[in-house]
């Protein structure tokens, strides 16, 4: 009724690729980033943005309960949840469908548009079989 409004939803950048071990997982996410997709397209005219955010490796609490450990993966991988939510409400806040946070993650989510699939599921198979 105003004509404005923000939707966050958060995925991760396991919806960008295939995810061996975390099949569920990685479905799950590349439907929260296609619905928030859509619903962004849906909405856009009436003043209302919603965003799917995409971050990698975080420390949290779900890093903690899941087992994941800081040396699972390199350090540069690794971001904050400050890190996450700032990057998150300031794509939000500029209207974007889609934010990947960070850096290397963005290149990497990048890179899952150009690669053959084949390429994506053994990448993401060797990432997996990590954690």
């Amino acid at each position: 009724a105003r004509r404005r409004g923000w939707v966050c939803n958060v995925s991760s950048m396991g919806g960008h690729a295939p995810g061996p071990g975390f099949a569920v997982y990685s479905a799950t996410k590349a439907f929260v980033t296609s619905f928030s997709e859509s619903l962004h397209e849906e909405v856009r005219g009436a003043g209302v943005v919603v965003t799917a955010v995409c971050p990698g490796a975080t420390r949290t609490e779900f890093g903690d309960v899941a087992g994941a450990l800081d040396d699972d993966l390199p350090s540069f991988l690794w971001q904050t949840a400050d890190e996450v939510a700032s990057d998150a409400l300031a794509a939000t806040a500029a209207g974007r469908a889609v934010r990947v946070t960070g850096t290397v993650n963005r290149l990497s989510a990048a890179a899952t548009t150009v690669l053959p699939r084949y390429a994506n599921r053994k990448i993401s198979a060797l990432v997996t079989s990590r954690l």
